[in-house]
């Protein structure tokens, strides 16, 4: 196991875990959570898929087709849309699978996906996955609790939440005047976001959270700026030793 993962900690029964800090959404959680809603009102945290008009890191950006039934040979009146897009390009749930331990190339509990593997999952009548991708989470139930705002922790950090730090990143994204302006802000990768130290992520792991969301790129700031920094390499960050080490979901760019 490398240095600093915590695999095998909610194993149960020698069965191998894939939903990792999702755990701590028990019924009896995701219950207290439902009882502290008073308005009925529900609050969305995804931004456009086409928010961004060039993604970064040479990814593919948002490509629309919209199909007329009167094109087809039933000359009905309607319409179907086909997308294609890569999902890290607005906002997104980083599966336990998305990024390893660079090291030794090992996702979370020692999992070691491929392209073949993971490609082997569109097909519904693939049954056996046994690596930590979201097909586990919607088994589950998908992902319900109390969202916490980051400005209220330090008073509402009960175990299963979920911390939601909002920097206004995207929002500033939005008023770039022009696709070529937006481009240049993202090509900087420069993103603001949480320390990226060892004491962060210690603070994040011992407050039990659920899991993490953050409107930027990444959850921690890119790249390091302190000494203390975890790790000079972005890839070595705390965003890596959440999702692979530690087992903590992370939502990108809300």
């Amino acid at each position: 196991m490398p240095q600093g993962c915590a695999w095998g900690v909610v194993d149960r029964e020698g069965q191998k875990d894939y939903l990792g800090c999702l755990n701590l959404l028990t019924p009896s959680v995701v219950q207290a959570a439902l009882k502290e809603g008073r308005d009925g009102e529900s609050v969305s945290l995804n931004w456009p898929i086409n928010a961004i008009h060039t993604p970064g890191f040479f990814r593919k950006g948002l490509e629309r087709k919209v199909i007329s039934f009167q094109d087809s040979p039933y000359r009905l009146h309607g319409f179907d849309d086909e997308i294609s897009f890569n999902t890290q390009s607005s906002s997104q749930w980083d599966s336990l699978g998305h990024f390893a331990h660079q090291p030794s190339g090992l996702n979370y509990n020692g999992t070691r996906p491929t392209a073949d593997a993971l490609s082997q999952l569109n097909t519904p009548f693939h049954k056996n996955c046994d690596l930590p991708t979201l097909d586990h989470w919607h088994a589950r139930g998908a992902l319900v609790g109390r969202g916490v705002l980051a400005d209220y922790c330090t008073y509402a950090d009960a175990h299963g939440d979920i911390l939601i730090l909002r920097s206004g990143f995207t929002r500033g994204i939005e008023k770039a005047s022009t696709p070529d302006k937006q481009k240049e802000s993202l090509d900087s990768h420069r993103t603001i976001g949480v320390e990226g130290t060892k004491k962060m992520a210690k603070w994040i792991w011992d407050h039990h959270f659920a899991a993490v969301a953050g409107d930027a790129i990444a959850f921690e700031q890119t790249p390091p700026i302190r000494e203390d920094a975890y790790g000079s390499d972005p890839v070595s960050g705390v965003d890596a030793i959440l999702q692979t080490g530690w087992f903590l979901t992370v939502l990108e760019e809300y």
